[in-house]
């Protein structure tokens, strides 16, 4: 019953889900209050401009991979999830043809027992514009996945014992800086992509079938300034740069053990 604008505050205790935001509205608890899933589909669905969730928790979400079930879902402009933690959900948090989405300051714990393969995606983004990607702390989850997305910043999280620490596809002028990627396959990998730079960032110990940054079929990449320890391969490249008029530049990046 909120009008477009209220805030909404949870006190602790638990919250049957699934909730619908289709509102312009804040909704805010501390820790404590849980918004806990049925079981089924995604746990919260915003589907309206201007909304914010902050600091409370989400628990769990349906198992469905073809209907991306998760713990918090994303469909407008100006949305942001800051504070927010995230258990036991298939897939964290999920951003679709959207503009200006803010994912700041979250946990999320993906389950360490599941194959990588059969974990969600801890932060996914689709089709969206200006999104930002900043201070989360993502572990055992499966890749944090921007695809089919433009000017997307990932800044300053830690992401580790993960499959892809970051993954790019078909994406372009991305900023991924200052970020920690600790025991992942992969620290970062972009493909079919354009436009980006990957700075001040520190990828340890990728396993030994991965590696700490791998380029394919992408042009115009800046990668400067990273820290690149204790990783079987540093750098794979493959097709890279498409395009014989372009150049992926790499610059002071310390390569080492």
């Amino acid at each position: 019953a909120a009008p477009d604008g209220q805030a909404v505050c949870l006190s602790p205790g638990t919250y049957a889900g699934p909730a619908i935001v289709h509102r312009s509205l804040t909704l805010w608890g501390p820790r404590a209050a849980v918004i806990q899933s049925s079981g089924e589909g995604t746990t919260i669905d915003v589907q309206a401009d201007r909304v914010a969730l902050l600091r409370f928790t989400v628990h769990g979400s349906g198992d469905r991979f073809d209907r991306n079930d998760g713990a918090i879902h994303v469909h407008g402009s100006d949305v942001r999830v800051e504070g927010v933690r995230i258990e036991a959900a298939l897939f964290g948090l999920t951003a679709e043809q959207s503009h200006r989405v803010v994912f700041r300051h979250n946990e999320i714990t993906g389950d360490p027992r599941q194959h990588l393969g059969l974990r969600g995606d801890a932060i996914r983004v689709w089709e969206t514009t200006d999104s930002l990607i900043e201070e989360n702390l993502v572990t055992y989850g499966r890749d944090i996945l921007i695809w089919y997305s433009s000017a997307c910043h990932v800044v300053n999280n830690t992401v580790s014992d993960s499959r892809y620490g970051t993954h790019f596809m078909y994406s372009r002028d991305a900023v991924v800086r200052g970020n920690r990627y600790r025991r992942n396959i992969v620290g970062v990998f972009v493909m079919y992509s354009r436009g980006m730079r990957l700075e001040h960032n520190l990828v340890l110990d990728s396993s030994e079938e991965g590696m700490g940054i791998g380029v394919k079929d992408s042009d115009d990449l800046i990668t400067a300034d990273n820290l690149i320890l204790r990783n079987t391969t540093g750098v794979y490249v493959d097709a890279s740069p498409a395009s014989p008029e372009d150049a992926n530049v790499f610059a002071r990046n310390l390569f080492a053990l």
